[in-house]
């Protein structure tokens, strides 16, 4: 999904990509600390 993205929206797209980058960091360290959360045995 790749727009045009006018001044704030640009902003407000960029401060999401960072929160989902966090996000998906925090997810990745919960998978490795609980492997069997993730359905790995």
């Amino acid at each position: 999904m790749v727009t045009q993205w006018p001044g704030t929206d640009a902003r407000l797209f960029a401060l999401m990509s960072s929160g989902f980058a966090v996000l998906a960091q925090n997810a990745g360290r919960s998978v490795e600390q609980k492997p069997a959360m993730a359905g790995w045995r």
